[in-house]
């Protein structure tokens, strides 16, 4: 019967079924409404998801939502704040309640992302209906799962787990991705194993930080994925007052010239605000692999001189390495100008900024540092001796003792190990100075994934990420402090006080670090960076 009264409603157009929607009895509307409802929904994602939750989606919301109903692949690689999860939740939400029997299965890079991210997201939403729905949300919150019955259900996984996708089958299937930059490849496939129904579906979806991801790849000309882009320029809080990149660029650093084009509230409070888009333009820069990801929604350009890739930053952010030993401070030390003193808290391979400041002299530093060294009951701390980092280092000595503090001098030669003649010749020639050997050894730290940083400092991930290297006279050398400034518009004192947290006490015992190919011949150099 359902089904004979489903053919005939196909009959008429999405207008008219929505006006007989409408024109039901409150007895009819009981029995009969939900089907209805799903009916249209499932031609009209939009208009069901508006509905069901009395919620106003923005334009690009909306595009994302009609796509994934018509096309077999959608990506959509997005600013920072756009509303990703939020529209990934809505849109599974809207393909389960619309489709029987159908499955939805997500996946981020890491479980906490799903658990704290999407299905909180899709949690929220279930306890904001406005319209009754099938979905129960099994009562335990640490859970990803939900279901109707044992063959219509949501779950979600992290991608440690590639055979997760193995024996799932249905009709209708919608695989989401959410943060797809960091799915590895080997989840891509997987997928692949349960996109073969007639039905199947699969939203990714994520800032776009890595240009060598299978996420990037997803945006080639010859993919066949519905390509979505969403720039913090074109969000409701820009557009709404007609805020450009070049009102941005034209406002240097002077905020009040664009406050004051913001005549009413923002209409979308949650997403990316115009002071977020005006501080990221004039404190990274409109050329930082941070903005290109973070505000325009384009995988960044990364040169073969870029020392961390942002990619590897993300996945840094992304670990949840338990805090260990040593516990450690590292710090670089500022004076009176617009630099900052920076202490960096090192647990092992976690690692946290735990306070800066500027314009204190050397007397009120060091006492800075002492005071947090006994709250945190630091076995060592390191700091620069260059300039002003001498008196500070000094007045640690004399409170601490020689063994507690480590002078860094990056100027200095690189470590020399003592294995032979000839590897000593080798070591001479990878590094220009020591703080080449620094960054290069927290580069691997990176590239082993033996680091957790904090994912809310903005700042740190910037440094990082628009650190330089080049190979002269066939050593490594990193780019200067001076003319980072030049590029970043301020010193990077965070990302020198986190090479400074993995520096050793220089003996002559310390191993070479691995460097593949001749340093020497430009074109097998370029084949492993």
């Amino acid at each position: 019967m359902e089904d004979r009264f489903l053919d005939k409603l196909h009959e008429l157009k999405l207008d008219q079924r929505k006006e007989v929607l409408e024109s039901l009895s409150p007895d009819l509307h009981n029995k009969v409404g939900s089907i209805i409802r799903d009916d249209i929904g499932r031609d009209d994602p939009v208009w069901w998801i508006e509905d069901t939750f009395n919620e106003k989606l923005w334009h690009k919301q909306k595009e994302i939502v009609r796509a994934i109903n018509t096309n077999p692949r959608v990506m959509v690689k997005s600013c920072h704040s756009a509303g990703k999860s939020y529209v990934a939740a809505k849109t599974g939400i809207w393909f389960l309640e619309t489709h029987s029997h159908s499955i939805v299965l997500t996946t981020a890079p890491t479980f906490r992302q799903v658990k704290q991210v999407l299905w909180q997201e899709i949690r929220r939403a279930y306890r904001g209906a406005q319209k009754p729905v099938k979905l129960n949300i099994l009562k335990n919150l640490l859970k990803v799962e939900a279901q109707i019955d044992d063959k219509w259900y949501a779950f979600g996984f992290s991608t440690d787990d590639p055979d997760a996708f193995n024996g799932i089958h249905a009709e209708h299937i919608l695989v989401i991705f959410d943060e797809a930059s960091g799915i590895p490849p080997e989840i891509w496939e997987s997928a692949k194993g349960v996109l073969s129904s007639g039905n199947a579906h699969l939203l990714g979806i994520g800032n776009p930080t890595d240009p060598s991801s299978m996420f990037a790849m997803e945006f080639k000309e010859k993919s066949i994925a519905y390509p979505i882009r969403i720039s913090a320029y074109d969000t409701p809080n820009m557009t709404e007052f007609n805020i450009t990149e070049d009102l941005i660029a034209e406002s240097d650093y002077d905020y009040s010239k664009i406050a004051k084009l913001i005549t009413g509230p923002l209409p979308y409070p949650a997403l990316t605000s115009p002071f977020y888009v005006w501080d990221a333009y004039h404190t990274w820069g409109p050329n930082s692999p941070a903005y290109s990801a973070r505000v325009l929604g384009e995988f960044p350009e990364q040169g073969e001189d870029t020392l961390i890739p942002l990619n590897l930053i993300e996945d840094a952010c992304r670990r949840n390495i338990p805090p260990g030993f040593p516990k450690e401070f590292s710090h670089d030390v500022a004076y009176m100008g617009s630099d900052y003193n920076v202490l960096i808290y090192r647990q092992g391979d976690y690692t946290r900024v735990i306070d800066s400041w500027n314009k204190l002299d050397t007397d009120e530093t060091a006492q800075r540092i002492i005071h947090h060294s006994m709250n945190f009951a630091t076995s060592l701390i390191k700091i620069d001796v260059i300039g002003y980092g001498a008196g500070v280092a000094d007045q640690l000595v004399k409170y601490f003792g020689e063994s507690r503090v480590l002078k860094i001098n990056v100027a200095e030669a690189p470590t020399i190990p003592s294995f032979s003649e000839e590897l000593n010749k080798f070591h001479d020639k990878q590094f220009l100075n020591y703080r080449a050997e620094l960054y290069w050894r927290l580069r691997e730290k990176f590239e082993q994934g033996t680091i957790d940083i904090d994912p809310h400092d903005e700042d740190l991930k910037t440094e990082l990420s628009m650190l330089k290297y080049k190979i002269e006279n066939g050593k490594i050398k990193i780019e200067s402090k001076d003319d980072m400034r030049k590029r970043l518009r301020r010193s990077p004192d965070r990302a020198d006080t986190l090479a400074y947290a993995f520096a050793e006490k220089r003996t002559r015992d310390i191993p070479l670090v691995r460097l593949p190919g001749d340093l020497t011949s430009r074109s097998r150099w370029k084949s492993v960076v």
